[in-house]
């Protein structure tokens, strides 16, 4: 399964459905329904979307300018920065 869905999916469906202190529901099928509802389908909407022509006329990203962003804006910028490393660390914590 970890050759056909990589390490990111499983992390993911691990993470969203798996649970710490009970035996877990655990299956190739919810492997496959997840990946691709949620991650396929959903992120790759969303991000579908966002990077849209009609969204982005000339094809790339908007510049940020750090002077014109708010205290919300920055701080949504860190959490986003540190998410990802923060539930790897927990991840790998709880997996070794």
């Amino acid at each position: 399964m970890l050759d056909q869905y990589g390490v990111d999916a499983m992390r993911y469906v691990l993470l969203r459905d798996g649970v710490l202190d009970t035996d877990s529901s655990f299956s190739g099928d919810l492997v496959a329904t997840i990946s691709n509802t949620v991650l396929a389908d959903s992120i790759g909407n969303l991000l579908s979307r966002t990077t849209a022509p009609t969204f982005l006329s000339d094809g790339r990203l908007p510049t940020l300018h750090a002077h014109k962003l708010s205290d919300t804006d920055r701080k949504l910028i860190q959490h986003v920065e540190t998410a990802a490393s923060t539930s790897l660390v927990f991840f790998d914590g709880v997996c070794n």
